[in-house]
């Protein structure tokens, strides 16, 4: 860079400093008026709350649900309002569109003008695929048999953005925002793989989780131990206190820790508790707290009861 070029990209900075970036003459510090700072932990904690609202509220989150309709091998279905005809058939499900519909039934961004097939291919919760029927959405899953671990149960799920839960939606109420419920914590890894065999609020179907390590941390003087799973590689944790039932939802909370290396864990916050999708809807297949993960105490943070659970 020559000297002349080097010249004018410090004058254009010295310019940039003095106007601002909107072009605004530059204000005199002295002439500021007086600022009390921003708590930064109480700002994260709203950043995070308003991204999880967002996330509940969406056209298809899990505010919208309004039916779930389950399938064995050998069954068949069709859906109020979805046209077409499901089959189960081992571990293949079938979607045949209705030719007299309204509107098409798409899939992946095209239109579905015969049958389609979804085969199951793991053993836990699998997502299978998701159909559009204008703004109505049916997700297709498949789940183990409870009864028979080598079986697969489907489940299609419809949501409509005009859902009744969704229109009357008006928050999640929550505990005090507390310091207090932020504990040292310490993860320790699994060695090798493992899959964690976890009841349903659906009792027909398991939760196969893969399991991780254990994060354990302090609480008036005792060490407690949660078992840490990952999902779509998040370290989670399902979780039940001494609130469940009163203050809290009855099957418990969740509480994830960002998608960093598990093994950079040093802490965990209770203020960040939310609810299972199963504490807005009834259409839903959400794991049961396994014993081990069961708190003695209460754990006064983090999100209370749902108003929709509470009617």
């Amino acid at each position: 860079m020559t000297t002349q070029a080097i010249n004018r990209l410090f004058s254009a900075s010295n310019t940039a400093a003095t106007i601002g970036v909107s072009g605004a003459p530059s204000v005199d510090a002295a002439s500021l008026p007086d600022a009390k700072p921003a708590n930064p932990f109480e700002q994260r904690w709203h950043i995070w709350h308003a991204g999880r609202v967002d996330a509940l509220d969406s056209p298809h989150g899990y505010l919208s649900p309004v039916s779930i309709t389950w399938l064995s091998s050998g069954d068949t279905a069709t859906i109020e309002r979805f046209p077409g005809t499901w089959y189960a058939i081992g571990d293949t499900l079938i979607f045949a569109p209705d030719g007299t519909a309204e509107r098409p039934v798409t899939n992946a961004g095209r239109e579905v003008t015969e049958p389609i097939s979804f085969t199951a291919r793991y053993y836990g919760e699998e997502d299978l695929a998701d159909l559009d029927y204008g703004d109505l959405r049916a997700e297709v899953k498949a789940q183990p048999d409870a009864a028979n671990k080598d079986a697969r149960r489907f489940w299609i799920r419809i949501k409509d953005p005009q859902s009744a839960t969704r229109r009357d939606f008006h928050g999640i109420p929550h505990f005090g925002l507390d310091h207090d419920w932020v504990l040292p914590a310490h993860f320790t890894p699994y060695e090798g793989k493992r899959v964690s065999e976890q009841n349903s609020v659906a009792t027909s179907v398991l939760q196969i989780l893969p399991v991780i390590g254990t994060v354990t941390f302090q609480y008036e003087g005792s060490d407690y131990t949660l078992e840490v799973a990952d999902v779509h590689g998040t370290p989670t944790v399902f979780f039940g206190d001494a609130t469940n039932g009163h203050e809290t939802y009855g099957n418990g909370r969740i509480l994830e820790f960002g998608r960093a290396n598990a093994r950079a864990i040093g802490h965990i916050d209770f203020n960040r508790a939310y609810n299972f999708p199963c504490a807005f809807t009834p259409y839903c297949t959400c794991p049961v707290p396994r014993r081990e993960n069961r708190l003695p105490f209460r754990v006064t943070a983090g999100e209370k009861t749902p108003y929709e659970a509470q009617r």
